[in-house]
């Protein structure tokens, strides 16, 4: 493993997910007591159209020591599951998605239930739920990882790449489950690195764990640049503006004379209110060929530096330097 692919963000901050954690716990801690005080059909109740949105409560009581705990929990998985199905099998487009989100929120433990439900769609929704995917993530690959296991290696080692760089963190659960389907240890790796690189710690862990084993050099610095492109293109969107200054950052070490990165740098510094470094951007996306007067002016992502004389300024004199370069043209020819 190279040095370069091991140079990734932070892992995500763990004193937010120690916090999450302690009130999942507190939660689930008032939930329990409940459980134990409550009539079962009262308790029942409570979960009704919620419980595959409290699934971790409910798998955790499901494995809680104390029988009737477990049983109280059971009862409101079990229901929740059956709704699920019977709305998968229903003629209705809505209930049929309605259903499917249910058992996608399930996850592995809806598969024992579908593995008894017959039909096309019982078949793809276990495969969503083996890959780790839902409907957006299917959307922006274009694939759901149909015959996936028949494709061949370079042909799935592009599917995670891919992967990556179109999902982003919305990828973290395909890229982990990967880790379990992918037969290919150099495959692993791609998912294991894409894991790391969104910050997730399971691809930290894998890494560690198989470190001897890995390949050298399984991203070339094209590949590698693409997908930190498309990431803080996402970032940036979303206004995460230190994660887009970080990922167009990477792709300027990974190449250094690529124009759009330092107009994005630009734009995510403008965005940020730091406008002397977002000129400065500017200019050196101009000295390498980003010259497109009309799009700088009206892209929003610069709107906080229109009322600077540096703008103008810059505009005019990209101006300038594309008329000369037309008559520069017409002459040659």
């Amino acid at each position: 493993m190279t040095a370069e692919l091991l140079r990734v963000p932070p892992a995500r901050d763990q004193a937010v997910e120690v916090a999450l954690i302690e009130v999942a716990l507190e939660i689930y801690a008032a939930e329990r007591a409940r459980a134990l005080s409550e009539p079962a059909d009262v308790f029942a109740a409570r979960y009704a159209g919620l419980a595959d949105l409290a699934m971790p409560i409910v798998v955790t009581g499901v494995a809680d020591e104390d029988a009737t705990v477990r049983a109280r929990f059971e009862a409101v998985r079990d229901r929740s599951l059956a709704a699920a199905l019977e709305r998968l099998a229903s003629d209705d487009p809505q209930q049929r998605s309605l259903g499917e989100a249910t058992l996608l929120r399930w996850g592995p433990i809806a598969k024992e239930r579908l593995a008894a439900v017959e039909g096309a769609t019982a078949r793809r929704v276990e495969r969503w739920i083996d890959f780790g995917l839902d409907g957006e993530l299917v959307l922006r690959l274009g694939h759901d990882f149909a015959g996936y296991a028949e494709l061949a290696y370079r042909e799935r080692r592009a599917r995670v790449i891919e992967l990556e760089r179109l999902g982003g963190e919305e990828a973290i659960p395909a890229l982990r489950a990967l880790l379990e389907v992918e037969p290919s240890l150099e495959v692993r790796a791609l998912a294991a690195i894409g894991l790391f690189r969104l910050g997730d710690r399971t691809g930290a862990e894998w890494l560690a764990e198989h470190r001897l084993e890995l390949p050298q050099g399984e991203l070339s610095a094209r590949e590698l640049a693409a997908i930190h492109m498309d990431q803080g293109l996402r970032y940036l969107k979303l206004k995460r503006l230190e994660r887009a200054e970080r990922e167009f950052q990477r792709v300027i070490e990974f190449e250094p004379d690529n124009e759009v990165a330092w107009y994005n740098l630009a734009c995510t510094y403008a965005r940020w209110g730091r406008s002397d470094e977002a000129f400065a951007h500017l200019e050196a996306a101009a000295s390498r060929g980003f010259v497109d007067v009309k799009h700088i002016r009206e892209d929003p992502d610069l709107t906080s530096l229109h009322d600077d004389p540096r703008f103008e300024a810059l505009l005019e004199r990209l101006a300038a330097g594309s008329e000369a370069d037309e008559s520069d043209k017409e002459r040659d020819r």
